[in-house]
């Protein structure tokens, strides 16, 4: 038996009920994540600067409060660089979490044939190159106007 387009789509949306919380969920802790990024940055460039004044006026290069401010300079370093990785690893998931929808769609419109069929006879504007549409995919004569 096959299933129509319309039933296909139903179970899609529905499916799609907790994406937007989620997407929105992970954007918020991005942001958060990002937010302790910028601290992590500005304390490792404070310690840098002092690091590097340090460096200057000292006599002795191999002073404790030298080799201290090093250590300091590179575990900020760390974890500024750490931070920036979990933001990466965030991004990838919120971008599979999508993903897999995406997916999941096109494999239930194939499955059911209602992929060639449908989509074949949907063609419209986006492949019209005179189309205002056709700009969304790069093409045509849009135009951006920055004054």
């Amino acid at each position: 038996m096959s299933v129509s387009v319309a039933d296909i789509f139903e179970d899609y949306v529905e499916s799609l009920q907790n994406l937007p919380a989620e997407v929105d969920q992970n954007m918020h802790e991005l942001r958060r994540m990002d937010e302790d990024f910028q601290r992590f940055r500005e304390l490792y460039t404070k310690h840098r600067r002092h690091y590097v004044k340090h460096l200057r006026t000292s006599p002795s290069a191999s002073s404790m409060n030298l080799v201290a401010s090093r250590l300091q300079l590179e575990k900020d370093y760390k974890s500024a660089v750490h931070k920036q990785e979990q933001k990466i690893e965030l991004a990838l998931r919120m971008y599979d979490l999508v993903s897999r929808h995406i997916e999941r769609i096109d494999s239930q419109m194939a499955k059911n044939g209602a992929a060639d069929s449908y989509w074949n006879q949907k063609k419209t504007s986006w492949d019209d190159p005179d189309s205002p549409m056709s700009s969304w995919r790069g093409e045509g004569n849009f135009k951006l106007d920055i004054a």
